[in-house]
C-alpha cells in the first residue's frame, strides 16, 4: 500500500477539506495556483472540468512530485453557459435569477496523481431550484455568502433552501464526489473503505 502520509489535497475549498476529513487518512492541504482563465471553455462542460482538474495537478507537481495529489474542479452549467464563483453580490444575484425555477448541471472533474500517473474522471449531478421571487434571492445571498461558491449557491445547510431536487451525487455538488474519488484512489493503492479501521 502507498504511504498515505503523502497525500496532498490541492484545493482551497473548505467543503472539499470537510469531505476528505470524513475518512481517516492523513493529508495536507495546498491550493493550486493554476490560473483557470488560461483554459477556454469549448462548450463541453465535462471535458472542461476534467482539464481544469488535471492542470491544477500539474501546477502542484512543481512542489510535490512524489506525493499522491488530489485536485478537483466543480462547474455549474446551464444552457451552454458556465456559472463560476461570482465576483460580487450583483453577479451572484444575476446568476441565481437565471437558475431559479430551472434545472442545471453540476460537473466535478477529479484528478488523482502519483508520480507520472494521472487518473481522472468526471461526476455529473442535476440540480433543480425552486422558483423564487427577487426578494428571496436577495435574502438567500445574505444567508449563505455566495462569493466562494460556483453558481452562487450552496447545496448544504441553509443553502439547501433554494433546492427542490438533486439527481446524482450530493457530494459532487458540494465539490468532491466521494464515489468517483474512491474509484480513482484505488488506482494509487488507497482504499477509502479501509480508512475506518480506527
Amino acid at each position: 500500500m502507498v504511504n498515505i502520509m503523502c497525500v496532498v489535497l490541492g484545493s482551497q475549498s473548505p467543503r472539499r477539506k470537510e469531505i476528505f476529513e470524513y475518512f481517516d487518512i492523513p493529508f495536507t492541504v495546498c491550493s493550486s495556483q493554476f490560473d483557470e482563465s488560461k483554459i477556454p471553455f469549448n462548450y463541453d462542460p465535462k471535458e472542461y472540468a476534467e482539464t481544469l482538474a488535471i492542470e491544477k495537478t500539474k501546477a502542484l507537481k512543481k512542489q510535490f512530485n512524489k506525493e499522491v495529489i488530489i485536485t478537483a474542479d466543480t462547474i455549474v452549467h446551464f444552457k451552454k453557459k458556465l456559472y463560476p464563483k461570482p465576483k460580487d453580490e450583483k453577479e451572484a444575484f444575476s446568476f441565481l435569477k437565471e437558475l431559479v425555477g430551472n434545472t442545471h448541471e453540476v460537473y466535478t472533474g477529479v484528478c488523482v496523481s502519483r508520480g507520472e500517473e494521472y487518473y481522472t474522471g468526471v461526476a455529473l449531478s442535476t440540480v433543480q431550484f425552486h422558483p423564487i421571487e427577487d426578494e428571496k434571492i436577495k435574502d438567500y445571498i445574505r444567508l449563505i455568502d455566495p462569493l466562494d461558491k460556483a453558481g452562487a449557491y450552496a447545496i448544504q445547510g441553509r443553502g439547501s433552501l433554494i433546492v427542490s431536487k438533486v439527481d446524482g451525487c450530493y457530494y459532487n455538488v458540494m465539490g468532491l464526489p466521494i464515489s468517483l474519488l474512491s474509484d480513482l484512489l484505488k488506482r494509487v493503492e488507497i482504499d477509502l473503505w479501509k480508512s475506518y479501521s480506527k
